[in-house]
């Protein structure tokens, strides 16, 4: 398993109370990827803030600790007072400054002071996967494998409907082990079943199904499985979450031989 650092990183969530799906669907996605690992604040999620606070010192004290400042920019956020003013705060605390436009808001189109600031568009997710990645590289802990099209953070973005309900699966380290490392799985699943199964598949013989897992989902709609991957050759394996009623998703994973590579015979006479 690869090893991972105990610093934690802030991230601050800056939206108008009408997005308060897409800033919660972003935190929900954020803290399955990374667990523990970010601390994000959402205003409008009762667990940034506790009945009984001062809502305004908690929402400073959490500016002042990001790392991060999302801002969710459509037409009408970038007019509001309270978003200028989160922003504005930022600027001052010299925090790293990302909008993420919504709502068909273009970056081309966001005005100052938010262009200043390198950004883009919520349902671009090869830039969000980078965003990722950089907040992995800063905490040095490996960016787990995940499907963005089987989240609840892609209906949200795409107005999707929700009536048939979704599951998610993601994978805890980097998407590499070796044989014996313990595979965690992970994910939610929101269509009503009682179950998901986890089916493996060798990449090589897509066909020829390895092992399938059983796994109770809990009351809170979420899943997690270990898997003892010692039973499993070197080589490149999918895993394929699929509900009761027939809802799924897949990540990939790579087991690696740890045995050396065979030293070519002519290395072995230089000096």
């Amino acid at each position: 398993m690869v090893e991972t650092s105990s610093r934690s990183l802030h991230l601050f969530i800056s939206h108008e109370e009408k997005e308060k799906k897409i800033a919660i669907s972003l935190k929900r996605l954020i803290k399955h990827i990374f667990r523990d690992k970010i601390d994000v604040f959402v205003s409008s999620d009762d667990e940034s803030i506790p009945s009984g606070k001062q809502w305004f010192d908690v929402l400073t004290t959490a500016l002042r600790q990001a790392d991060y400042v999302v801002i969710l920019c459509s037409g009408t956020a970038v007019k509001r007072p309270w978003i200028n003013f989160e922003l504005g705060g930022a600027c001052l605390l010299k925090k790293d400054i990302i909008p993420l436009c919504i709502h068909n808001m273009q970056f081309s189109q966001l005005p100052p002071p938010y262009s200043n600031f390198q950004g883009f568009v919520a349902s671009d997710y090869i830039r969000l996967s980078k965003l990722f990645r950089d907040m992995a590289d800063r905490i040095s802990c490996p960016l787990p494998p995940f499907d963005m099209t089987s989240t609840e953070y892609h209906r949200v973005i795409h107005n999707l409907s929700s009536e048939e309900g979704f599951v998610s699966l993601a994978m805890e380290g980097s998407g590499t082990y070796i044989p014996g490392n313990k595979l965690n799985f992970s994910g939610t699943a929101t269509d009503g079943s009682e179950i998901v199964k986890l089916k493996i598949y060798n990449a090589a013989d897509p066909y020829s199904l390895l092992e399938e897992l059983k796994v109770a989902i809990q009351n809170d709609q979420t899943y997690v499985q270990e898997i003892d991957s010692s039973r499993y050759p070197p080589g490149q394996y999918y895993v394929l979450a699929e509900t009761q009623k027939g809802i799924y998703t897949k990540v990939t994973f790579l087991l690696r031989s740890m045995k050396p590579e065979p030293t070519p015979l002519y290395k072995k006479f230089l000096r």
